[in-house]
């Protein structure tokens, strides 16, 4: 019968030079570097990468913000200074692209009177503006003595284009092709000063 043998004494019979075989260790793998771009990514709700010192540093544009179109605000009841010139609460506002008649300039009526143009065409767009509220799209002005320059409605009318189409002003720097062919109608119809005023602007 074989009788059983502690490790320790196999160890002591086994050949001299030879010994239990050694436990195999393996070998851990090998580590490959990962190449990281050089860009702090700052991204919510994930990790940041940070570059190590000395390494170049890109910086990403910020995301472009979209520009939102300028609103028109209402400014209520307004008084009416000229054809082409408000009063308001915010300061006074001139309607874009509209030129006012001289005031030095007479009109002759068929009733033979001869008013100052500008009066006519004042107490024209007075009676059409009355107590109803104007909206104009005010820019932000560097000096607050200097008038604004704006498109005004009433409603849904643009009132540069209304004053120019029934003839009270005319089309000046800054005006459309809309505005311009309004006045190339007035004209021909002879609307308002243009039936004072014949074919030629004072």
């Amino acid at each position: 019968m074989f009788a059983a043998c502690s490790p320790e004494e196999d160890a002591a019979s086994a050949p001299e030079g030879t010994g239990a075989p050694a436990a195999i260790v393996p070998e851990p793998p090998a580590l490959i570097p990962e190449t990281l771009p050089e860009v702090r990514q700052v991204i919510p709700g994930r990790a940041v990468h940070v570059p190590g010192a000395g390494a170049t540093v890109e910086r990403l544009p910020a995301p472009q913000t979209p520009v939102e179109p300028p609103r028109a605000i209402n400014l209520g009841i307004v008084q009416v200074e000229s054809a082409t010139l408000l009063s308001t609460r915010r300061g006074m506002v001139q309607l874009q692209g509209v030129e006012p008649v001289a005031q030095d300039a007479i009109c002759s009526l068929a009733d033979g009177r001869t008013p100052a143009c500008h009066v006519l065409a004042r107490t024209a767009v007075r009676r059409f503006v009355g107590r109803r509220s104007v909206a104009c799209v005010l820019g932000l002005r560097e000096d607050a003595a200097l008038d604004h320059v704006a498109n005004c409605s009433l409603g849904d009318i643009d009132l540069s284009l209304w004053v120019v189409a029934q003839g009270w002003a005319f089309a000046g720097p800054g005006a459309n092709d809309l505005m311009r062919a309004a006045e190339t109608t007035a004209r021909e119809e002879r609307r308002g000063l243009w039936d004072a005023l014949g074919q030629e602007r004072p």
